[in-house]
C-alpha cells in the first residue's frame, strides 16, 4: 500500500471515529436533558432500573387520551425521555420514561369512576380519575380499607383538574336541534319514547350510554341522581358502550339514536350535539367557551383522588397531582377537548370559604372558591317550596325588582352569579343536584324577563345559614343567593 493510500485510509478512520464520538456525545446530552426526540428502544427500557412504578385507574373519559398525555408531559418536564403510550393486552396504556439509566413506568387503566375508587381502596391504584365528586359510599369504602379519611382530609385527597361539557348528541340527520334541560332529563330517564314529542320524526328514541355513567351513582352529576323519580340505572334502558369513542361510532350508525358522553369525543362527521336551553329562549352547545362561562348547563367536574398519606409523603404523587392543576397542563387539557382551569387562582382556599360562610373541603368548595373570587353577595335571595326547585310566593313577588337591579349591575360591568343551596335533608349528592336545579330555575325566570348572561353554580348543603334542625331554619337554607363579580375579575 503506497503512502497516499495509507493517508486516505487513516483519514477515513479518523473521520468515522469523530462521527461516532460526536453521535455518542449528542445522545448523552439529549439523555441528560430529558429530550424525547429519540424513540425508546426495548433494550434501553429493560436494562434501566425501575425508580417509580405507578398506576392510575378510573374514568374512561380521562384515561383514553388526557391522562396518558399529562403523564408523558409530566415525565418529560422532569427530565425523562418518553415514547408514545403503549397499549397493553388488557386495554390499559403504559407510559415509560427513561433518565440516566433509570426507568419510570406509569400504567393507566380504563375502567369507571367507581372502579377507580375501588382500586385506590385496594392499593391497586395510586390515583383514581373521577368524572364526579366522591360520594359517601366511596368515603366509607376507602376508610374501611385503611386508605385514609377522605372526608377529614379532603383537601389532601381531592383535586379538581378540569371541566367537561357533557354532550347530548344525535345522528347528524336528526331534525331536532335544540331541547330544554328538562327534556334532556326525560330522555335520560327513558320518559320520551318518540322523537315526535321533540319535533322530530315519528320514531322511537334509541338511547346510548357509556359504561362509566350507567349506574345511579355515576350518571351525569347534577342532572340525574338515584333519587330522581323513575330512575334506576341507565344500563336498564340504554345500549351501553365501553368508551366514549365507541359510543360516538355507534351513534353515527343510528339515525334515531341519542347519546350522553364527553364532548371531548365528539367526532367530526355523522354526529351532532344538541343545544340545551336551561328554560329560557337561549340555548347553548357543549363548546369550551360556553362550558367555561356556565352558559351550557351540563358541565361535569373532573377530579384526581389520592390517598391523603401519599399526598403528604410521596414526591412523585405530589408532583403529578400539582402538574395536573398547573398552567403547564392547560394546553394539553384544552387540546384534548376538556376545559382547563385557566384563571390561575388557588383551587381551594379555606379562608375564603370561611369568609363566605361555607364548609371547606367538600366537593363544591374548590369550584365556589374559584367562581366567587372577588365577588360580593348582594342582598337578593330566592327561597323555594320544600324538596323542589319551584320558587315560593315571596320569591316570585320580588322577581321583577331583582331583575331591574341586576340589569343595572350588568350595565356597570358586573357579572351576576346565582348560587343554589339546599338544607341537609336527603343525601349530599342529591342536595348538590337539587341546589343546581334551583339556580337554573332562577336563571330561567330572570331570562324570561330580560336578564341574560347569568352564571349558575351549586353549593349543595355546605353553606347553611340557619339551623337545619328546625323547619324555619331549613327553609332559610333552601335558597339561591345572588353574587356580583367585577367583569375584570
Amino acid at each position: 500500500m503506497d503512502a497516499a493510500s495509507t493517508r486516505a485510509r487513516t483519514w477515513r478512520i479518523a473521520v468515522g471515529a469523530t462521527i461516532v464520538i460526536a453521535s455518542v456525545a449528542i445522545m448523552a446530552w439529549i439523555w441528560r436533558n430529558g429530550g424525547a426526540l429519540t424513540p425508546l428502544t426495548p433494550p434501553d427500557a429493560q436494562a434501566a432500573i425501575e425508580e417509580c412504578d405507578r398506576i392510575l385507574s378510573g374514568s374512561s373519559a380521562m384515561t383514553a387520551r388526557l391522562a396518558p398525555r399529562i403523564v408523558s408531559d409530566f415525565l418529560s418536564a422532569n427530565g425523562y425521555q418518553t415514547a408514545p403510550a403503549e397499549r397493553l393486552a388488557d386495554g390499559a396504556q403504559r407510559v415509560t420514561g427513561l433518565r440516566e439509566g433509570r426507568r419510570c413506568t406509569v400504567v393507566i387503566r380504563t375502567s369507571e369512576t367507581t372502579q377507580g375508587f375501588r382500586d385506590l381502596a385496594a392499593g391497586e391504584a395510586d390515583l383514581a380519575l373521577a368524572q364526579r365528586p366522591i360520594l359517601p359510599a366511596d368515603v366509607t369504602l376507602l376508610r374501611d380499607a385503611g386508605a385514609g379519611d377522605f372526608d377529614a382530609d379532603r383537601a389532601l385527597a381531592e383535586h379538581l383538574v378540569a371541566f367537561d361539557a357533557l354532550a347530548i348528541a344525535t345522528h347528524a340527520s336528526n331534525p331536532v336541534r335544540t331541547i330544554t334541560l328538562d327534556q334532556a332529563r326525560d330522555l335520560a330517564l327513558g320518559l320520551t319514547p318518540s322523537w315526535r314529542a321533540l319535533g322530530g320524526v315519528d320514531a322511537a328514541v334509541r338511547l346510548f350510554g357509556v359504561r362509566d355513567g350507567t349506574g345511579a351513582d355515576d350518571f351525569p352529576n347534577d342532572m340525574v341522581t338515584g333519587e330522581t323519580a323513575g330512575w334506576d340505572e341507565l344500563e336498564d334502558k340504554a345500549e351501553v358502550m365501553e368508551t366514549e369513542s365507541a359510543l360516538a361510532a355507534a351513534l353515527a350508525d343510528a339515525p334515531t339514536g341519542i347519546g350522553f358522553f364527553s364532548s371531548a369525543f365528539l367526532p367530526g362527521d355523522g354526529v351532532r350535539p344538541l343545544h340545551i336551553s336551561a328554560g329560557a329562549a337561549a340555548a347553548y352547545g357543549p363548546n369550551a367557551d360556553d362550558a367555561r362561562a356556565q352558559r351550557y348547563p351540563i358541565v361535569r367536574r373532573l377530579f384526581v383522588y389520592v390517598r391523603p398519606e401519599a399526598m403528604r409523603n410521596d414526591p412523585f404523587i405530589q408532583g403529578l397531582v400539582r402538574y395536573f392543576q398547573s398552567p403547564a397542563a392547560f394546553d394539553a387539557i384544552d387540546g384534548e377537548g376538556f376545559v382547563a382551569l385557566r384563571d390561575g387562582a388557588p383551587l381551594t382556599n379555606a379562608a375564603r370559604m370561611a369568609e363566605i360562610g361555607c364548609m371547606y373541603g367538600a366537593p363544591e368548595s374548590a369550584v365556589l372558591t374559584e367562581l366567587l373570587r372577588d365577588a360580593v353577595r348582594t342582598d337578593h335571595h330566592f327561597h323555594f317550596v320544600p324538596n323542589t326547585n319551584r320558587l315560593d310566593d315571596a320569591a316570585n313577588a320580588t322577581l321583577a325588582a331583582v331583575a331591574a337591579d341586576l340589569q343595572t349591575r350588568q350595565r356597570g360591568g358586573e357579572r351576576i352569579i346565582l348560587v343554589g343551596h339546599a338544607d341537609t335533608e336527603g343525601s349530599q349528592d342529591g342536595n348538590r343536584a337539587l341546589a343546581l336545579r334551583r339556580a337554573s330555575a332562577v336563571r330561567a325566570a330572570l331570562e324570561s324577563i330580560g336578564v341574560q348572561g347569568v352564571q349558575i353554580e351549586s353549593a349543595g348543603e355546605i353553606c347553611s345559614e340557619s339551623d337545619n334542625e328546625t323547619e324555619a331554619g331549613r327553609r332559610e337554607n333552601r335558597r339561591v343567593d345572588v353574587w356580583a363579580r367585577p367583569r375584570a375579575a
